[in-house]
């Protein structure tokens, strides 16, 4: 377990340290940073020391005394951390000032047809009705295809008319990868899939597929 967190957490400083933004980890490592000696702390500080990054904490922050929550920055962007028990922790609450750029949101119009809300059956027939079943002669490969083009968007404007929505426009994360992409979408086909089931025993291999994709993918970096 400790050679995957230190291989998937060098994985991830070598896609996020290239990156302009300012760049900070917080929250609680649970390695003993107060033990110098520690192979696990000396490993890790050696780690942040080679992308440039430096540990700001250095009070411990535990009600035992060790140093297990961290505030890591890089080397030119140094800060203070203030280590404040706020009485109803066994860990204290770190407080410290950070000057971030927060860019305007930025919005974009997003045209669609609902096509949940599809009338299968008025739609059939509408077709009947169109152009298309009147048996259409003379009419060249191109013509045909047009017609289809044109008739097919003249029945859904009338049946399911377009919609506009605007939407707030939200960039990945850096670390937000193909596979990261891959294991979400699996994750939510698994969760329809397993709130769909209609039988107990399908309905028990789709939340046990669907818990152990969970499993595995929180226990990632």
């Amino acid at each position: 377990m400790e050679a995957s967190f230190f291989s998937e957490l060098s994985d991830l400083l070598d896609r996020l340290i290239t990156t302009a933004d300012p760049m900070m980890i917080v929250g609680d490592l649970n390695i003993r940073l107060d033990r110098p000696n520690d192979p696990a702390s000396r490993r890790l500080l050696e780690l942040f020391a080679s992308y440039g990054l430096s540990n700001r904490v250095s009070s411990p922050t535990h009600d035992r005394g060790g140093l297990l929550d961290v505030v890591v920055t890089r080397d030119d962007s140094p800060v203070s951390v203030d280590v404040i028990d706020p009485g109803f922790s066994d860990h204290r609450l770190l407080r410290w000032s950070f000057g971030l750029y927060k860019p305007a949101p930025a919005y974009e119009m997003n045209t669609y047809r609902p096509w949940r809300r599809l009338d299968v059956d008025k739609f059939r027939d509408e077709l009947r009705r169109s152009a298309l079943c009147r048996g259409v002669v003379g009419a060249d490969v191109d013509a045909l295809a047009e017609l289809y083009e044109s008739e097919l968007h003249a029945i859904l404007d009338r049946i399911l008319p377009l919609r506009t929505s605007t939407r707030r426009r939200r960039p990945s994360d850096p670390w937000f990868d193909d596979d990261c992409r891959t294991a979400k979408r699996r994750c939510r086909k698994l969760e329809r899939r397993a709130t769909r089931s209609t039988s107990d025993a399908s309905a028990d291999v789709s939340i046990a597929t669907w818990s152990l994709g969970n499993v595995k993918r929180s226990g990632s970096i």
